[in-house]
């Protein structure tokens, strides 16, 4: 795993913050934080975080409503987010992951078990990066006889790829084009791929990106975006570097 993997942690107290950049960097992670929803939420906008760690119970914006805002952003959404927080109600740990947490734990928390599930997720992204899923799924579904988790697959890929060149499209239209509950969903996608739905999207756009770049079916590179549903041409080039190790070069 890179040694470089970016992490913003968002936390109000002082001295909780402290301890989990001082937690992450023995680890060797890149760190940054805020102390506030909001502040995060501009922070992750300039930054780019492989993953963010953030507390519920803060001023200004809170930790639910700060989730619901990077899952909302298309720059934002594939970031996977753990939730730490005191508050220890069935009900509090399924409206995280209702907000787009994707996972949570307790204060006071283990550090050995933070740092592990830090580690699985980036892992399991880093895998994820690996493979051509547009490749993958063409191969697959050109076969007429597919088991169900396959045809699900392919229903999604499909969904995803109708609607490609809406920025606003998310999980929310996607589950309603499945007639599937947002938490169904994600709760599949994440089973056969790995990542979250978010994620998935999100590589479709890119894979479709790189796509058009190579066949030299675009001229610039604000076309690009606006063809796979980025609304911002500044932040289609990051995110697609960071992706592919090159800025797009259309034309």
């Amino acid at each position: 795993m890179r040694k470089n993997h970016k992490i913003l942690v968002v936390e109000d107290d002082d001295l909780i913050r402290t301890s989990l950049l001082e937690l992450l960097e023995l680890s060797e992670f890149k760190t940054f934080s805020a102390e506030e929803g909001r502040e995060g939420l501009e922070l992750a906008k300039r930054e780019l975080p492989d993953l963010i760690i953030t507390d519920i119970m803060m001023p200004v914006m809170n930790g639910m409503e700060f989730c619901r805002n990077v899952f909302q952003d298309n720059t934002l959404a594939h970031i996977p987010i753990i939730m730490l927080t005191a508050r220890v109600a069935e009900t509090d740990r399924i409206e995280g992951l209702e907000h787009g947490a994707v996972d949570y734990l307790t204060k006071p928390y283990n550090s050995k078990e933070l740092i592990l599930k830090v580690r699985n997720l980036l892992k399991a992204r880093e895998q994820f990066k690996k493979k051509n899923w547009q490749y993958l799924l063409a191969i697959s579904f050109e076969d007429s006889d597919l088991s169900e988790d396959e045809q699900l697959l392919k229903s999604v890929y499909e969904g995803i790829s109708k609607q490609i060149d809406r920025f606003d499209f998310g999980v929310g239209d996607l589950a309603g084009q499945l007639n599937l509950s947002e938490r169904s969903l994600y709760r599949r996608v994440k089973e056969l791929t790995g990542v979250p739905v978010a994620e998935f999207i999100r590589e479709i756009r890119l894979q479709r990106a790189r796509s058009l770049v190579e066949n030299k079916q675009v001229k610039t590179i604000s076309e690009l975006a606006y063809k796979v549903g980025f609304k911002s041409p500044k932040h289609f080039s990051r995110a697609y570097k960071k992706r592919f190790g090159a800025f797009p070069n259309p034309g």
